[in-house]
């Protein structure tokens, strides 16, 4: 398949669907620009395995879950052990995999990058989920995580009450991503 050819099957498309997108959209973008325009969702972040009582999100582990065989690591493989597992249901609630994922996928997220937070406090992100940016990833060097936008507000209360000692949040920067951005490293 050419270039031009995948350009085009892109420009049919309405979601781009990837187990773990963060690794692969920025190779996927950096070779054919039309997926630069296009929501991305992701098998990894986007469907609480946990919840599931799935404990971990690697591709080998999910498709022996569900019955399912692949030479991994190969990518025309892997696509298809991803969309054999989009086929499948969830074990605890009962839900299509593919559409546990489309309702998350679209949600606004808010990235909540904690600047400033005390030193001492980094077990305590960690514990909540926050990473550490360094910056060379873009941004300031924080801790951040990244919540569903409803929720903003709450977290921003629990910054607030845990980890700045003056019970202020103004050091706090939020940016707000949806699909389109979600994942991507190009300039937004």
């Amino acid at each position: 398949m050419d270039d031009d050819q995948v350009n085009r099957l892109a420009n049919l498309a309405t979601v781009v669907i990837a187990h773990n997108a963060g690794f692969d959209r920025k190779f996927v973008e950096a070779r054919f620009p039309a997926f630069t325009t296009l929501p991305w969702a992701c098998s990894v972040t986007q469907i609480d395995w946990q919840a599931e009582r799935i404990s971990t999100r690697v591709l080998e582990y999910l498709l022996f879950k569900f019955g399912l065989f692949i030479n991994a690591h190969r990518a025309l493989d892997d696509a298809e052990g991803v969309l054999g597992i989009l086929l499948g249901k969830l074990p605890v609630s009962k839900t299509s995999v593919f559409k546990s994922l489309l309702n998350t996928y679209e949600e606004v997220t808010s990235k909540i990058s904690a600047v400033g937070a005390p030193f001492d406090k980094k077990d305590i992100l960690k514990q909540r989920g926050y990473r550490w940016n360094d910056s060379s990833q873009g941004g300031c060097k924080a801790w951040w995580t990244s919540v569903p936008s409803l929720l903003e507000n709450e977290e921003l209360a629990w910054l607030s009450g845990e980890i700045y000692s003056d019970s202020s949040t103004d050091r706090v920067e939020i940016s707000r991503i949806n699909a389109i951005d979600r994942f991507s490293v190009r300039e937004k």
